[in-house]
């Protein structure tokens, strides 16, 4: 039977290696860089999101060179995208090993700050220390307050932090600009048979070359920094300091082009589409930014059926009409040259839900314990959609199994649902009705609530990992009989 699981990376020497291998497109190129590993084993690797079994190299003539799966082996995430086992699949171990070159540490030393942080199966952030300073780069976007909240920590810890945003955090990349005027942003592209990581900074001027990573240096600031870095980040402070073109933002109705139910494609699915128009509105933020009405009727075109579907979502309703906001704008600013247009509907149908019957909490109880303790043994967090497996749940019978599971562990372990978060790696609304079912006093500040999270969720990976590792105590306390 002919293996159609195709993907193009791996990991090199076992399952849980974090030594990245892309495998080019031509047959030459695959022959030669094959030739130099004959005597490695190639996984799809966990830090890759994928399912750790051994991979074959399937070098071809009249396709893509690429790896394959065992036929009797599991059904694997990877293969069901690009994204997720194309060629930029490894980006983020390539990136991570890049930076462990410039600051000196090698994979294989323990007891060095690194850290490879992952969310259901994606890269949420990497972050390596040096001495008193940290290099943090954000693969995932996070929320202001989050960033925030995440950067008054780090430098709670570290006298400097270089914070790099990956390709697709474009609204973590939004908030860095607008703070410190200029972005470190780093990418792969293919050069030479392999991934070349690539970084350039960003900011209010025009857009400036990318250069190797491995032209750079870190400097005693803990800064990565190259001369041509340095005149980038010069170029985008002057930029900064010119004056940008007012934005009017029109107050009447607007006519925008026909959105007709027909034309509707699924690009995203529900899970993953919030997150997606966030990146997308921060692209369109940064481009009226600076008044650059062009690329902000490229972008409209571009995420012309994304917006289709936020029409139609109860849950996005912020989110389109911010983008009526926009298209206010470019109605404001000069002539949409578009096709015959109507009044924009403004409030979406309601759609129709079907009720079935749910697990009882026990049975999902024994089901998500060994989910669970099997993240916390990698050192992972998962999210509630990957802890259910699709399964719909109502948030009172899920909040009943977490605290059952709780129940289950020994007296005094900390808390296994602290593993749980949303789609952008902060906690997930039920743990907080967990502490309160469990007794645990949960009337603090937002700010304090989320480090006493964060605390949490560092003590389940040192109680229950493959190395037990010091174990920090708890910043939650029961509550006070009164």
């Amino acid at each position: 039977m002919q293996d159609k699981r195709l993907v193009r990376t791996a990991v090199l020497g076992d399952r849980l290696s974090t030594s990245p291998f892309y495998l080019p497109d031509s047959r030459p190129d695959a022959d030669r860089v094959v030739e130099k590993f004959t005597r490695e084993a190639f996984y799809c690797g966990e830090y890759l999101g994928g399912c750790g079994w051994p991979l074959t190299v399937r070098l071809c003539d009249d396709r893509v060179c690429h790896f394959a799966h065992h036929p009797n082996g599991p059904i694997c995430a990877r293969t069901e995208s690009a994204a997720t086992g194309g060629e930029g699949s490894a980006d983020h171990l390539y990136i991570y090993n890049g930076l462990l070159r410039l600051a000196g540490h090698t994979a294989d030393r323990p007891g060095l700050p690194e850290e490879l942080h992952m969310v259901d199966k994606r890269c949420r952030h990497i972050q390596i220390g040096r001495g008193r300073t940290a290099i943090r780069v954000q693969f995932r976007d996070l929320r202001t307050d989050a960033w925030e909240f995440e950067d008054d920590e780090l430098r709670r810890r570290y006298d400097h932090v270089q914070w790099i945003v990956g390709p697709d955090a474009l609204g973590t990349a939004y908030t860095l600009k607008n703070r410190d005027g200029y972005v470190l942003r780093a990418r792969c592209q293919t050069h030479g048979g392999t991934r070349e990581v690539q970084v350039r900074v960003d900011g209010y001027g025009d857009e400036r070359q990318w250069i190797p990573l491995a032209q750079c240096r870190i400097g005693s600031d803990g800064t990565v920094t190259a001369p041509t870095l340095t005149e980038q980040r010069g170029h985008h402070e002057h930029a900064r300091k010119q004056p940008q073109p007012a934005l009017r933002i029109a107050t009447g109705p607007v006519s925008v082009p026909s959105l007709e139910p027909a034309h509707i494609t699924n690009p995203h699915s529900n899970e993953e589409l919030g997150p997606w128009v966030e990146l997308v509105l921060a692209e369109f933020r940064a481009a009226m930014g600076r008044g650059d009405r062009n690329t902000v009727e490229s972008l409209r075109a571009i995420h012309r059926s994304t917006f289709q579907q936020v029409r139609l979502s109860d849950d996005l309703s912020e989110q389109w009409a911010e983008y009526v906001a926009i298209l206010n704008w470019l109605s404001a600013t000069g002539a949409s040259k578009s096709a015959p247009t109507r009044t924009v509907r403004t409030m979406p149908p309601k759609p129709r839900t079907v009720t079935a019957r749910e697990p009882s909490s026990d049975r999902l109880a024994s089901s998500y314990i060994h989910t669970l303790l099997r993240a916390a043994r990698n050192n992972r967090s998962i999210t509630l959609y990957d802890l259910t497996g699709r399964t719909r749940v109502s948030h009172r019978t899920m909040v009943r199994a977490l605290v059952t599971i709780e129940r289950r562990t020994p007296a005094n372990s900390p808390l296994l649902s602290a593993l749980i978060t949303d789609q952008c790696g902060e906690y997930d609304r039920s743990f907080r009705s967990v502490l309160e079912r469990l007794g645990f006093d949960t009337r603090m500040p937002e700010n304090a609530f989320r480090s006493a999270w964060f605390t949490e969720n560092q003590r389940v990976h040192a109680y229950w990992g493959k190395q037990r590792r010091h174990l920090r105590p708890s910043e939650f306390q029961m509550r006070k009989r009164t």
